[in-house]
């Protein structure tokens, strides 16, 4: 999506010779990749501060902070194009994956209110959180 908008295409100053089959150049993709490598790293090094937030502090405090963070994330993805001086594409996925994660582990107390339903909680928690 944020190549079919031209987002980072000012970065690109090899020639389309040497573009690869996604249509992007070289520095464009490595832009992107870096957006997802944090992201993804990010869901990682969280889980243990945020578990401990869940057990400490509860379920309400943990999707209220969910909330904060994943709000946060998509405004500033809304005004990534107007900052200057930051890759704020970076830090508005950054913000989606903590709240992302945040709100995974937030559901899953919520598998074991009903015993008989566990893993379909558990699947479709999963799943949700996949297609974020």
């Amino acid at each position: 999506m944020l190549a079919d908008e031209g987002q980072y295409s000012d970065e690109c100053t090899t020639g389309k010779e040497h573009w690869g089959p996604s249509g992007m150049c070289p520095e464009q993709a490595a832009r992107f990749s870096s957006i997802f490598g944090t992201a993804t790293f990010l869901v990682n090094a969280i889980s243990l501060p945020s578990g401990l937030f869940l057990d400490k502090c509860g379920g309400r405090a943990m999707s209220a902070a969910a909330a904060l963070f994943t709000f946060s994330g998509l405004v500033v993805l809304g005004l990534a194009d107007t900052m200057q001086g930051r890759d704020w594409f970076v830090v508005g996925y950054s913000f989606l994956s903590v709240g992302g994660q945040m709100t995974l582990f937030s559901v899953f107390p919520t598998a074991f209110l009903v015993p008989e339903f566990q893993t379909l909680v558990f699947a479709t928690n999963s799943c949700l959180f996949d297609g974020r």
